[in-house]
């Protein structure tokens, strides 16, 4: 079920990866949970993908959705986890270290919505 991945590879929209997030002193890193939100033209093109934070905390904000075992096609999440649609931002694929799932369409849905509610594609 999990995979290894190389920077090689393309990434899908509704990918549940990991990624490894320097500290800020540059000394250590740890790993942190990501969804994809950019589509798979973008993340065949460049070195880089768009992603939402996913985080263990429950914050009570409109922008954040919840994501149990139910909300995957593929994987198994350790516990309940929250995406939060406030939190995008740019990684390069060199700093992935593996796919742990796949977000169902539907549940995926959510999450871009409220990514577009907020920056307010039209």
């Amino acid at each position: 079920m999990w995979r290894q991945l190389k920077i090689s590879l393309s990434f899908d929209q509704g990918e549940i990866l990991v990624f490894e997030l320097p500290f800020s002193d540059i000394v250590g890193s740890k790993l942190r949970p990501v969804l994809v939100v950019s589509n798979s033209n973008y993340n065949k093109s460049g070195n880089d993908i768009i992603v939402a934070k996913i985080t263990g905390s429950k914050f009570n904000t409109q922008w954040e959705t919840e994501m149990t075992n139910n909300h995957l096609e593929m994987g198994k999440l350790k516990k309940t986890s929250f995406i939060d649609s406030g939190f995008i931002f740019t990684i390069e694929k060199s700093i992935i270290k593996k796919a742990i799932g796949k977000l169902k369409s539907k549940h995926l849905k959510i999450v871009l919505g409220k990514i577009n509610q907020i920056i307010e594609i039209k």
